[in-house]
């Protein structure tokens, strides 16, 4: 299931075979990441403070990846956490897992999703 992607290297353009936007994402929208992964504010958010934690390598099943990877994704949501506590100070957080789905999803790549929530804001997806 893994893709075999030439490039790896976010911030680079795509090859004509290789069209997936998180493989190739603009350096300016990596809100932070770590070896393993990346984090970006969500390009359709349900609400504000809505981030993908997404792998650095092309997996569609969170299941495909590495201990080490697997790892990494966990450290950059703690870390995404502490940012979103600071800038947004949410009551709390929404956090799901997307793999293998094409619900809420308009790409074949698994990504951990967090969003922030304030008492009494809504969220479409958990309701």
């Amino acid at each position: 299931m893994t893709a075999d992607h030439k490039n790896t290297d976010f911030g680079k353009p795509a090859t004509d075979d290789q069209q997936c936007p998180f493989c190739n994402l603009e350096p300016s929208r990596i809100f932070a990441d770590n070896e393993h992964a990346v984090a970006i504010y969500d390009g359709f958010p349900v609400n504000p403070g809505h981030v993908l934690i997404i792998p650095k390598r092309h997996v569609v099943s969170l299941f495909e990846v590495t201990k080490e990877e697997r790892a990494g994704l966990f450290d950059l949501l703690d870390d995404v956490r502490c940012r979103l506590i600071a800038e947004r100070k949410p009551d709390g957080f929404n956090i799901g897992i997307n793999d293998l789905s094409t619900l809420f999803r308009t790409h074949d790549y698994a990504a951990f999703f967090m969003a922030s929530k304030t008492s009494g804001a809504s969220f479409p997806l958990a309701e």
